[in-house]
């Protein structure tokens, strides 16, 4: 559909017939022009930097995670498989969701993970001088879920889709104007109504987490399965996609009605049954 629209957007100038306006139209171009620009460039640097801090607290997330883990089996061997099994839980719930909806979906995975880090005791003195590196690894935890509710959040609100995109609208009409009616002319204008729709394509991407989003949100959280001991997680919707080279051992959820329900059957799949899976879709 998009690739649609980017070809009747650069054919445009070629089928709607020449027209003149007033003499001030390269005027108004100018201002619209720039004024488009500004605020183009304030969207695009303010979900960039959103998006970018995201994507640091998903890694600073796993990373306190898989140390939570490994200080759990130091300190309370006995109860540390509880700490395991939840973030285990946790992770697959998190692939359930895209990037701006996890962290208030799985609040519920995230709060048993919190309650089994909070059952882990020092199971002689010597564990003690690491039982505060646990609690303030949970600290950190916690303030990287309550941050992440914030850099989710989309920055470009209805409002400024409306300003932004009447902008755009009055560029292309203003450049339609200009034009001469030559071949050169109206191939210059459909290039730059084609890079007007760009930039609004570009904010929209950035702004809701979907620029590199699928190799993050899928490739991101395998570690934190590595590091517990348990076999890599794929959604069956992202094994479809084929975006990713699978292991040869894994772990698939398929569920029965995506995304209307997240009910699923989670199954073992070597890499033969993986290409049959694939061949029988």
């Amino acid at each position: 559909m998009k690739n649609i629209i980017r070809i009747f957007l650069l054919a445009t100038p070629f089928f709607i017939p020449h027209f003149t306006g007033s003499s001030n139209v390269g005027d108004f171009l100018t201002a619209v022009s720039l004024l488009f620009a500004i605020l183009a460039g304030f969207f695009i640097a303010a979900a960039t930097s959103n998006y970018l801090r995201h994507q640091t607290l998903i890694a600073s997330e796993n990373a306190a995670i898989i140390s939570i883990a490994g200080l759990a089996k130091k300190i309370d061997p006995a109860n540390s498989d509880k700490v395991v099994e939840t973030i285990d839980v946790y992770m697959i719930a998190i692939l359930d969701y895209d990037l701006l909806d996890y962290p208030q979906k799985t609040k519920r995975e995230f709060d048993m993970f919190i309650d089994a880090i909070d059952s882990i005791t020092p199971s002689n003195n010597p564990q003690a001088s690491i039982y505060q590196n646990l609690h303030d690894q949970k600290a950190n935890l916690l303030a990287i879920n309550q941050e992440s509710y914030l850099t989710a959040k989309k920055i470009v609100g209805p409002l400024h889709w409306f300003v932004i995109s009447l902008l755009a609208c009055l560029v292309a009409a203003l450049l339609l104007i200009l034009r001469d009616g030559t071949l050169v002319s109206s191939l210059v204008t459909g290039v730059l109504i084609l890079g007007v729709f760009e930039i609004l394509e570009l904010i929209r991407i950035i702004d809701s987490n979907q620029f590199l989003a699928t190799k993050i949100a899928f490739e991101s959280p395998q570690e934190v399965f590595r590091s517990i001991g348990r076999l890599n997680y794929y959604p069956s919707f992202a094994v479809k996609n084929k975006t990713r080279d699978l292991p040869a051992r894994y772990r698939l959820g398929v569920y029965k009605d995506y995304p209307h329900s997240l009910n699923k059957e989670i199954k073992i799949i070597q890499s033969e049954e993986s290409n049959s899976f694939e061949n029988n879709d």
